[in-house]
């Protein structure tokens, strides 16, 4: 059974995105179209994506090595020592 999906690149309604609001578009198109996970091979922007949301798995498709991206909205002492993420 194959998936069929269109492919939303960017929003043209924007003139001149910057990285930060490209992110945050991506992201709510994906939540828009009920996606839990979401590909981006454009390198800085998924960490955009998933600081803006962290709800979303956000895989960046390093030349066919893909890289789960999560990111965290809180650090505590719970999940940080010395500096380090835990």
């Amino acid at each position: 059974m194959a998936l069929r999906m269109d492919v939303f690149l960017r929003d043209d309604q924007i003139l001149r995105p910057t990285k930060k609001t490209t992110a945050e578009w991506k992201g709510k198109k994906a939540l828009g179209l009920g996606c839990t996970r979401y590909v981006e091979s454009e390198a800085s922007r998924p960490v955009h994506i998933a600081k803006l949301y962290p709800e979303l798995q956000i895989v960046w498709w390093n030349d066919r090595e893909p890289i789960l991206m999560e990111a965290t909205s809180r650090l505590n002492r719970r999940n940080v020592r010395d500096g380090a993420l835990l």
